[in-house]
């Protein structure tokens, strides 16, 4: 027993002997945090510990997808050609025995890492080292230490339309915003697109009409000091209720607003991390007082179960039919009682939008229109 714990306390000493004293040994150091939009150095430290000079030195590095190497950014390396964004391909000098040899590179995390951060926390990148020796081509490689990659995520939770005027055909609308990722902003610009004859102001940040009915909105830390602790980032798990004033001037044949909001900002205004959706405000246009609750979700819950039309009371003899893409009828009930939920006679119809018409039969040959969308 005795002969067997030496021979394996001699054999771990070998061993641990030859991984001190490898030919060449490689590290890859990464810093612990990127930021996106941030210049970030990584460093490889390649030492020689043998009598040779190692020649035809190329270094190929993998990062993970979103970070780019900045091309020109090398020290003591160049680019053997143009590199792939993530995945560089550097070459440098001799290394002479002895001291260690550095080769430094800068990157940069792009907007795309809000889509891979969903998903991971931690990231490593890998280098491998091919180079000559002893009339041989060799190599080595080595991963980097793990790192996080910090990067504000503002996200819309929630739009409310409230504070509804009919006479002078006016809404508020609310948009809270939550910053829900680590990182912070300094700016932010959430910008609206509606309908060429929409008209929008605000109290909050600079709102500029981009085009006809397309507006942007810059909230800066002036608007950030009234929210969470009160300095002038918007930071992790704070959130910020952009309120918006809407009117339309002119509301001749406009039952429907549809628009579509998207918050951008870092590198440049680069970043979006809301790819661009559709969101249906409330009708503005009350002809006759009427409002026409047009997005419905029959899912049991009691909360948009139903299509509820407001104002229905004052014309009894109304009637309302909706239509699907096909044109055919899938309902019609004359007067509407505020009960569809979004069925037919062979039960409940697919999520997607249809086509409503409602007769007000008052007198006046008013038709309200429009399309009404169902998700469960």
């Amino acid at each position: 027993m005795y002969a067997t714990r030496t021979q394996l306390f001699v054999f771990l000493l070998l061993m641990c002997s030859k991984a001190t004293f490898a030919q060449v040994e490689i590290q890859f150091l990464a810093p612990p945090i990127m930021t996106v939009c941030n210049e970030t150095t990584f460093r490889v430290s390649v030492t020689n510990n043998s009598n040779n000079l190692l020649t035809n030195v190329i270094f190929d590095f993998e990062f993970p997808d979103g970070i780019e190497y900045q091309y020109g950014s090398a020290l003591n390396a160049e680019e053997l050609e143009v590199p792939v964004a993530n995945l560089p391909r550097l070459t440098t000098t001799n290394i002479q025995p002895g001291a260690p040899y550095f080769v430094e590179l800068t990157l940069i995390p792009d907007c795309s890492m809000t889509e891979v951060l969903l998903d991971k926390s931690s990231f490593q990148a890998f280098v491998r080292m091919n180079y000559y020796m002893d009339n041989q081509t060799k190599s080595t490689s080595a991963l980097s230490d793990y790192f996080v990659v910090e990067t504000p995520m503002p996200t819309i939770t929630k739009i409310k339309d409230l504070n509804i005027s009919h006479q002078d055909k006016t809404m508020e609308r609310h948009i809270t915003i939550e910053n829900q990722h680590s990182g912070v902003l300094t700016e932010l610009i959430v910008e609206d697109s509606h309908d060429d004859q929409i008209q929008m102001s605000s109290q909050m940040g600079s709102i500029t009409e981009m085009d006809a009915g397309k507006f942007a909105t810059m909230l800066t830390g002036f608007d950030f000091k009234e929210i969470g602790d009160g300095d002038e980032f918007f930071e992790e798990g704070e959130i910020i209720t952009y309120i918006q004033k809407i009117s339309i001037p002119d509301c001749e044949n406009a039952s429907l607003v549809e628009s579509r909001i998207r918050l951008i900002w870092g590198c440049n205004a680069a970043c979006i991390t809301e790819t661009t959706r559709k969101l249906e405000t409330a009708s503005i246009c009350f002809e006759k007082g009427l409002r026409v609750y047009s997005g419905i979700s029959p899912n049991g819950d009691d909360k948009n179960d139903v299509l509820y039309i407001e104002g229905l009371a004052n014309f009894p003899q109304n009637k309302l039919t909706i239509y699907n893409r096909n044109g055919r009828i899938i309902f019609q009930q004359s007067p509407y009682d505020n009960n569809w939920k979004g069925t037919s006679r062979d039960g409940d119809l697919p999520d997607g939008s249809y086509f409503y018409m409602l007769e007000l039969n008052d007198g006046s040959n008013d038709l309200q229109t429009g399309y009404l969308h169902i998700q469960r």
